[in-house]
């Protein structure tokens, strides 16, 4: 999906419009709190890379990368409607 110039609330409604089931994977971790009633109107599923975690060592391409690669197969089966936080060595952190 070609999002480019579109602001957060129209990426959620489009996708849960145009393209549910999905799982939106952020890198912005303060989209959850912004867009709370609008992620929960629509039921979309949320996997947030959290940035927190991320390590200095690594840049944040390389981190994304790596958190994404490793939780993956977590994301496809998590509940709809919810959102997690993952990382590159710990678990899960439910959002909401």
């Amino acid at each position: 999906m070609a999002n480019k110039g579109l602001k957060d609330g129209q990426i959620i409604k489009r996708l849960a419009t145009e393209h549910e089931p999905c799982v939106l994977v952020v890198w912005d971790n303060k989209l959850v709190h912004g867009h709370r009633q609008e992620l929960e109107h629509f039921g979309l599923t949320i996997a947030i890379l959290d940035q927190q975690a991320q390590p200095e060592a690594l840049t944040d391409e390389a981190y994304y990368r790596d958190v994404i690669h490793r939780h993956a197969h977590r994301f496809i089966v998590q509940e709809r409607g919810t959102a997690w936080k993952y990382a590159q060595r710990s678990l899960r952190i439910r959002m909401l």
